[in-house]
């Protein structure tokens, strides 16, 4: 009777250890499938935000004085920096500990002051700014060509393509497209007009000999419509 009760104890104490085991890698599976998906779910959610994004389709320089005109009301380049905190830092050696948001006063000589900075809004690049009009349709609603009834890609007859190089000197086919998804027929975007074709291409240039700012924007389909910049 004995033997049997250890046994039994033997058991159930195996079945409990193997029990603490399974429920252990079952959390770590489920919060890596948890992570994973949150971070598909953002980075869906960032693709769905970007493709119902309506893109800029034309640009404008103005004094940074200057607010952005009726004609071009974005700002199209700008940044925020968040600023630093007030941080008194010691030295591993020293009595006192680095504090975030205090003064060195009282301390010893082995700590130092980092004076706070306050946050900046950058929005303007030697005296001017850029500012943009969006227009046309959000990528993922935007007109593509489409197959004319023969298999080869054509805008509707009420659009024109924003890239008129791609169809102009030759024929494009459905299947060419489908067989190379780098075609440039895959990029090009169909407008009732060319005000409405989004920029996929921009440049920025100062000439610091004749101090002249200009921007040189291109409408190919070479890359997908722009809809957002970052001044770094």
């Amino acid at each position: 009777m004995g033997k049997c009760c250890d046994r039994t104890v033997h058991l159930a104490g195996c079945f409990a250890t193997l029990f603490a085991v399974l429920s252990s890698i079952s959390y770590l599976v489920l919060q890596g499938l948890r992570e994973r998906t949150l971070l598909n779910l953002d980075e869906y959610n960032e693709v769905y935000r970007e493709w119902d994004t309506v893109p800029y389709v034309s640009v404008a320089i103005v004094p940074s004085k200057e607010p952005c005109p009726p004609t071009h009301p974005s700002l199209m380049l700008y940044d925020s920096w968040p600023g630093l905190q007030l941080v008194c830092y010691c030295e591993p050696s020293a009595e006192y500990d680095t504090g975030y948001n205090t003064s060195c006063d009282g301390a010893s000589s082995k700590c130092s002051e980092r004076e706070a900075i306050p946050n900046m809004y950058y929005g303007a690049i030697n005296g001017h700014k850029i500012c943009g009009a969006r227009g046309g349709r959000a990528f993922k609603n935007a007109q593509r060509p489409q197959d004319n009834g023969s298999g080869i890609l054509e805008c509707p007859t009420d659009t024109l393509p924003c890239d008129d190089n791609v169809f102009t000197n030759t024929t494009v086919t459905v299947d060419q497209v489908l067989a190379d998804p780098g075609h440039a027929a895959n990029f090009v975007i169909c407008a009732q007009e060319q005000k409405n074709c989004p920029i996929t291409s921009i440049d920025i240039n100062y000439d610091w000999t004749s101090e002249k700012f200009s921007i040189r924007t291109k409408k190919r389909a070479t890359n997908l419509p722009l809809i957002n910049f970052k001044l770094s």
